[in-house]
């Protein structure tokens, strides 16, 4: 089967749909699902759904990420885009990867999208963790005659959910983007650097864990008074409700009778899709609260849940706290009124 970048497919085991967005080997393509998770999958798992007409204009990509620890502490020099050069054989600038450099003692939670003068965008979202250089990609040399336009929404991580959003777009001017060339914190160089987030403070330092006593007590007294609270209220099928259970369990095992089918990108996109769903179904039912169990591991699920959690308008706060339960394998959700 041949395929090219721009051609519409889906995916054999799952059905979701996508766009190629290149061709990594005669046998290996990335795939741009409809969420914007880009993902590598074999040819043999894929079936051909017609060229796609918008592909070349526009991307949204979730890129293979690449992210840099840093070696010494933290300075505190805030959060800012570092653009590091790459140069050719004959040592002139060719190209340009850009990178969220986190120098201070919170994660933040980021969207990113940088747009051209032709029309050309392509947008990401992810967590910058503290000491981190995270990589947003690569902007060729010649790029900077097309007016790149760099837009950033920026939560900073607390241990009760949403923070206050920061907004900050960086416009490239060619002549001023020379001029910044500074040592950049994390990456073993220098770079042109543009500064989103001065400072930011450290996290409280973390409170005793509840017993499993006091956290039960704590949670019926905040039943109690949203309960007070409420006068108005909206009635919901009671059936719905009875049937629908208050805690969604992501491991993969749970979602697909077949796991070792999928891939662990495929995995991850199956488990993005039932999150959303149940997501909307739990708030449409009127659950006050739900728990979507994640569990540990790297932790890549959780921050994913986390940065789509903040943009979600039905939600009102969320956190990863120690539950008697799930101990810090679950996140509680708790919905607007």
């Amino acid at each position: 089967m041949f395929i090219e970048a721009g051609h519409r497919v889906r995916l054999i085991h799952t059905g979701a749909e996508g766009i190629v967005t290149a061709v990594l080997s005669e046998s290996m393509v990335n795939v741009l699902l409809g969420d914007g998770i880009e993902i590598p999958v074999s040819i043999d798992d894929l079936k051909m759904g017609g060229p796609s007409q918008s592909a070349a204009s526009s991307q949204k990509t979730v890129s293979p990420v690449k992210v840099i620890e840093g070696r010494f502490p933290v300075t505190n020099q805030g959060l800012q885009v570092g653009f590091e050069t790459s140069y050719d054989m004959d040592g002139n600038p060719e190209k340009y990867r850009i990178f969220l450099l986190n120098d201070s003692p919170r994660d933040v939670v980021f969207n990113y999208l940088i747009t051209f003068r032709n029309g050309e965008k392509k947008e990401m979202n992810g967590l910058s963790q503290s000491n981190t250089a995270f990589s947003l990609g690569e902007m060729l040399y010649d790029k900077l005659n097309e007016s790149p336009i760099l837009d950033f929404e920026c939560w900073p991580t607390s241990t009760y959910g949403k923070e206050k959003q920061i907004n900050k777009t960086i416009k490239i001017k060619a002549k001023q983007f020379f001029k910044k060339v500074r040592k950049a914190p994390i990456l073993k160089g220098e770079a042109h650097l543009y500064e989103l987030i001065a400072k930011l403070k450290a996290l409280p330092a973390e409170k005793k864990e509840d017993s499993i006593y006091d956290y039960t007590k704590r949670l019926a007294e905040s039943r109690k008074k949203e309960d007070l609270v409420n006068t108005y209220y909206t009635v919901h099928n009671i059936k719905d409700k009875a049937a629908f259970s208050e805690e969604l369990d992501l491991h993969i095992e749970k979602l697909t009778d077949k796991p070792q089918l999928l891939n662990s990108p495929e995995k991850l996109h199956l488990q993005i899709q039932a999150f959303e769903q149940y997501i909307e179904e739990a708030y449409a039912i009127g659950f006050d609260r739900v728990f979507v169990i994640h569990g540990l591991g790297k932790g890549r699920l959780r921050d994913i849940i986390a940065s789509r959690l903040i943009r979600n308008d039905t939600v009102a706060s969320f956190k990863n706290d120690y539950h008697a339960k799930y101990g810090f394998g679950a996140t509680e959700v708790i919905f607007k009124k």
